[in-house]
């Protein structure tokens, strides 16, 4: 049950006739606010709104084409969001039922999703989900290959250990799609009746489809499974709680399918006949194909061969180089000693430098102190040499005036001077005058040398008539 666009749900058929019934059965039991988890073009929520107990709708896929596509489409009571269901963008508590049709198998991690769902789901709330069956997907990939987007299988046993990890009461089912699309038992023997999942069945019919699950915190309601749409037939959807007629004419609804199909098997048989002699013709020529084949093969034997041969040197030459190998392995070994070695020192001077580093940033932090100080000291320098400034101005204009007073000055200076060298030149003539009469004072104080001499011998001589006397 792979997603659908909106142009494959319009053409009958039974992917689209397994789509619509899961969510009959869904819209059958839901309720409240209802969450529809990997919604893709949106056409389950215009059948869970036709439940009148469901009051709004919200869809979100991870795949934001799927809701445009969706938004094209609106109608009352419905909303869209592309989010992924691992990480729901909503409150706790905020919803009474969450769909999730095929989800988990494509989710890196189905245990988060689960978890989510728990999360907003409110205490009374259920889950109504599906996944492929383990022996579903086997099949699926042994006919048609691995599928790329289904990251996960489930058993019968695995599914509901999941489910009871967050919900204590999980109902399981299994639902497939023949001629008309309804949930079976693991046998698929009492026809569309709902029946739980006993074990993984390989060889039954019924294990080719899908596991359906009710999962809630609470007990589930009594006879759940006659709640859910029984059967859905060429378009007709009949309930298991309806009247006795209505399951009648659903029974002979199928009766007429089958008989249908029946008739139509003798012109299938001759179509088919027709087209096994075409196939033959194709192998006929096919057999010739094969039979140049087989020479071709012949040749490319031989040629495997001859490279078989080379390839037995190859290996030889292998051996030597592993050898070789393993003696440079004990040289890395040693080198990897000596590396380990080195890291050790390497991480011995990383601790070194950043010990230094941090010193260093004390040291800059220091600095960082000092220059604010200086930068302080520079600012009262800035307003002393302003204020210095002002002063020398002022210095400048005392100068000025002392400049001229300083002019008056040297004029009366040049005036001296002119005094002084005439003062030197009378200086000059009195010394003239005086070498003149340097010899007359010479003979003068000779002279008065003699007359001192004269007088100091005459007054010897009279002190010692008067001595005598005495």
């Amino acid at each position: 049950m792979e997603r659908l666009g909106s142009e494959e749900l319009r053409v009958p058929g039974p992917s689209s006739l397994e789509h619509r019934h899961r969510y009959m059965c869904a819209a059958a039991i839901s309720s409240g606010a209802v969450l529809d988890a990997a919604c893709g073009v949106g056409y389950g929520a215009r059948i869970l709104l036709s439940n009148p107990d469901v009051e709004n709708y919200v869809g979100i896929d991870a795949e934001s084409a799927a809701i445009e596509q969706a938004l094209l489409d609106p109608f009352q009571n419905a909303r869209f969001l592309a989010t992924s269901a691992e990480n729901l963008p909503f409150k706790e508590d905020e919803f009474d039922t969450v769909v999730s049709f095929e989800t988990l198998e494509h989710l890196n991690d189905p245990t988060r999703a689960l978890a989510e769902f728990r999360r907003v789901l409110r205490s009374d709330g259920i889950l109504i989900g599906s996944v492929p069956t383990a022996t579903f997907e086997t099949f699926c990939t042994t006919q048609y290959g691995r599928n790329r987007f289904h990251l996960h299988a489930f058993t019968a046993e695995q599914i509901r250990t999941l489910l009871e990890r967050f919900f204590p009461f999980v109902e399981l089912f299994i639902a497939r799609v023949s001629l008309a699309a309804g949930i079976y038992d693991a046998a698929g023997a009492r026809g569309p009746f709902h029946h739980k999942v006993s074990a993984e069945a390989p060889t039954n019919g019924s294990a080719y489809g899908s596991y359906m699950f009710v999962a809630s915190q609470r007990r589930l309601r009594s006879k759940l499974a006659k709640c859910l749409g029984v059967l859905c037939v060429g378009g007709s959807y009949f309930e298991a709680e309806r009247s006795q007629i209505d399951r009648l004419l659903a029974t002979r609804l199928m009766e007429d399918l089958v008989a249908q199909t029946i008739n139509n098997k003798d012109e299938f048989i001759l179509q088919r006949g027709a087209e096994i002699e075409r196939l033959k013709a194709i192998v006929n020529c096919k057999a010739e194909d094969a039979l140049k084949q087989d020479e071709e093969i012949g040749r490319l034997r031989a040629m495997f061969n001859a490279q078989n041969q080379r390839a037995l040197k190859q290996d030889e030459e292998i051996d030597r180089l592993q050898r070789l190998l393993d003696t440079k392995s004990e040289d890395v070994l040693r080198q990897g000693k000596e590396i380990d070695r080195l890291q050790f020192e390497s991480n011995e001077k990383d601790q070194r430098v950043k010990r230094r580093d941090r010193e260093a940033n004390a040291l800059v932090a220091a600095k960082n102190a000092r220059l604010k100080v200086a930068e302080a000291q520079l600012k009262t320098a800035e307003a002393e040499l302003s204020q210095t400034r002002t002063q020398l101005g002022a210095i400048r204009e005392e100068l000025r005036a002392t400049g001229t007073e300083l002019g008056a000055i040297r004029e009366e200076l040049r005036a001296t001077e002119t005094l002084l060298d005439e003062t030197r030149r009378e200086l000059d003539a009195t010394r003239q005058e005086l070498q003149a009469t340097r010899p007359l004072l010479d003979e003068a104080r000779n002279e008065l040398g003699r007359i001192k001499v004269k007088g100091t011998w005459g007054g010897l001589f009279g002190s010692a008539r008067i001595h005598g006397r005495v």
